[in-house]
C-alpha cells in the first residue's frame, strides 16, 4: 500500500484538478516499477552455466520481446545496442530514462497484462520461488492509485490500460460497463465495448458510435437469452430489444419513469 508522505498528503485535493495526458512523470515511473518488481517477482536470476534462470527472467523477457516486435526494434534501449543488458535492465533503461509517452504507456499497459494474466495463472510454489510480494489484484489497485497520486487521465480497467475524460464518467460508467461486461456470456458485447472505447479514443466518432450500439444490442440479446424471453434473434433490433426488456421488467415498475427519458433517447439514435 504506498505511504502517503506529507508533500503528498497537503498537496491541493485532486478531485478539481483537470486530467494530464501528455506527460508520464519520473516519479510515476518510478513507483510503477517498484509495483511490477513486486509482482513479478524480486527474485531475479539469469541463466547461466551452473543455474536456471528464474520465473521473473521468464516474464521480463517475454515483456522485453513483445515490445521489441511490435515496435519493429531490435533494442528497445539505445544503451542495448553497445552493452549486453538482461531483459530487465533493458525495460528498466527504455521506461525510466529514454521512452516517450507512448512508449511508457505501451510499457505500462504490457508490463500489466503480464502481472494479470501470467501471473495470475501461476502456480503458488512459482510465485513464491519468485518471491511474488503482491498478487495482481493489488498490483493493479496500487498502479490506479498512483494514476490517481499524479492526476493522470489513465486507468488499468478491463485488462488494458485505458484513457478517462473525467473521474466521475470513468467510474461509473466506463469502469462499471468494463467490469459487468466481464460477466459469463458476455464477450460479444465485451469486444464491442472495447472497441468502441478505442475508436473513441483515436477521435474516429463514427466507428464509436457504431460499435457502441453493437454492443448495446449485443447486450440485449445476452440478457434475452439468459432471462429466456422470447425474441427474434435474426430481426430484432436494438429499438424492438428494449421495448422487449422493458416489458419484461428488467427494470422495476418504481424505476421506470426514471428510465423513460433513457429509453426514448435509446430508441431514437438507434435502428429500427
Amino acid at each position: 500500500m504506498p505511504f502517503h508522505l506529507f508533500s503528498a498528503r497537503h498537496k491541493p485535493p485532486p478531485g478539481n484538478l483537470p486530467y494530464q495526458y501528455d506527460n508520464i512523470p519520473q516519479a510515476f515511473r518510478t513507483q510503477a516499477w517498484y509495483i511490477l518488481e513486486k509482482s513479478l517477482g524480486k527474485l531475479y536470476v539469469e541463466p547461466g552455466e551452473y543455474r536456471y534462470a528464474s520465473f521473473s527472467h521468464g516474464l521480463w523477457t517475454l515483456i522485453r520481446g513483445t515490445l521489441r516486435e511490435e515496435r519493429g526494434v531490435f533494442c528497445l534501449s539505445s544503451q542495448g545496442v553497445y552493452l549486453s543488458l538482461g531483459p530487465k535492465a533493458e525495460c528498466l533503461q527504455f521506461f525510466i530514462s529514454e521512452t516517450d509517452l507512448l512508449g511508457a504507456l505501451d510499457f505500462i499497459d504490457l508490463a500489466f497484462r503480464v502481472v494479470d494474466r501470467a501471473v495470475r495463472a501461476a502456480q503458488p510454489h512459482q510465485l513464491e520461488g519468485a518471491e511474488c510480494e503482491i498478487g495482481p489484484d493489488e498490483a493493479i489497485r496500487q498502479l490506479n492509485q498512483r494514476f490517481d497520486q499524479h492526476h493522470l487521465g489513465y486507468q488499468f480497467t478491463g485488462g488494458e490500460v485505458m484513457r478517462r475524460d473525467s473521474q466521475f464518467t470513468h467510474a461509473e460508467i466506463t469502469e462499471a460497463a468494463a467490469r459487468l461486461l466481464t460477466a459469463k456470456g458476455f464477450d460479444g458485447p465485451n469486444h464491442e465495448f472495447f472497441s468502441a472505447h478505442k475508436a473513441y479514443l483515436k477521435g474516429n466518432t463514427k466507428e464509436a458510435i457504431r460499435e457502441s450500439l453493437n454492443a448495446l444490442e449485443s447486450t440485449l440479446k445476452v440478457i434475452c437469452l439468459q432471462r429466456k424471453w422470447k425474441f427474434d434473434p435474426q430481426k430484432d433490433t436494438s429499438a424492438k430489444l428494449l421495448s422487449i426488456v422493458f416489458e419484461n421488467g428488467l427494470v422495476a415498475d418504481y424505476l421506470q419513469s426514471h428510465f423513460g427519458a433513457l429509453r426514448t433517447t435509446l430508441e431514437r439514435e438507434c435502428p429500427p
